[in-house]
């Protein structure tokens, strides 16, 4: 009796044994359908909110980036038409024209004249002399080429236009201005120090009525304070063309003749705008007396 009842013991601690393993092992095999949905739910609902982050966070990045990169291109435009009393006269009142094009980036601006009246005799005129402008460097744009400090360069390279470099620099040691003339960028044609007492002023004279053009790309260096002003004068068939290839925006004024020019009191609205595509991405008003 005794042997029996510890056989029957024995087989009872097998059966539990093995059918405990046995669930074991059931339960390890996998996990069901229900587990694997709620699972991605549980992933959904802490990533989702993430991803939105991101994706706000990225936009909001290349917003920033069109809105400091369209805000210089529109100051650029706002500080040339300013600069420049004979545009603001000619395109007063038309509408909008474009000003230029920065690849995907159209910069547009309009002019209105708001009030014109005669000056005050006490008052001083709206006007410059040439001949009374202290220049720092000449170029004398002739027919087929241009000379500058004596020496001749041409415009063109067989039927290929030639681009020449001048660049304005400042050293911060002695405090002198320099220039350098480039062509192609990389072969250095003349250097020197300008002379300054106020501005440094640029004039290109033109004379002939011949089509090849002048391009001029000019670098202001970062640590030039002093205003940068280049005259085009005589340039009946607007041959001479500025590019500004540095971070420094200068004055140009295209429309100077050889004579003294005057102007009356008058006062413009100036409103210079920059699409990307359709849309406008940036807006500056301005106003200039003139």
């Amino acid at each position: 009796m005794h042997r029996i009842f510890r056989n029957l013991i024995n087989k009872i601690k097998y059966n539990k044994i093995h059918n405990t393993n046995f669930s074991r092992m059931h339960y390890k095999k996998g996990v069901s359908l229900a587990e694997i949905l709620v699972s991605v739910s549980i992933f959904s609902i802490i990533v989702i909110p993430f991803l939105g982050t991101f994706l706000s966070a990225t936009k909001n990045n290349v917003v920033s980036k069109d809105k400091l990169y369209t805000s210089t291109l529109a100051q650029k435009a706002m500080d040339d038409i300013k600069s420049r009393p004979l545009l603001l006269s000619a395109e007063a009142g038309k509408g909008p024209k474009i000003y230029t094009n920065e690849g995907f980036y159209r910069v547009e601006y309009t002019i209105e004249q708001l009030k014109q009246g005669a000056l005050p005799t006490s008052s001083t005129n709206y006007e410059f002399d040439l001949n009374k402008v202290e220049f720092c460097q000449v170029f004398q744009v002739g027919e087929t080429n241009f000379e500058f400090n004596g020496s001749q360069y041409n415009l063109m390279n067989g039927i290929k236009l030639k681009s020449y470099y001048l660049n304005i620099d400042k050293n911060d040691a002695t405090g002198v201005y320099t220039y350098s003339i480039y062509e192609d960028i990389n072969n250095i044609l003349q250097s020197g120090q300008i002379v300054a007492t106020s501005d440094i002023n640029e004039k290109i004279i033109v004379s002939g009525n011949t089509s090849d053009k002048f391009e001029l790309n000019i670098i202001i260096a970062d640590d030039v304070d002093k205003n940068v002003n280049v005259y085009t004068v005589d340039d009946t068939y607007s041959r001479v063309i500025l590019k500004n290839n540095g971070n420094i925006s200068f004055n140009q004024f295209y429309y100077a003749n050889s004579g003294q020019l005057d102007y009356s009191n008058i006062l413009y609205q100036i409103d210079v705008k920059v699409y990307k595509g359709t849309e406008m991405v940036n807006n500056i008003l301005s106003y200039s007396n003139k």
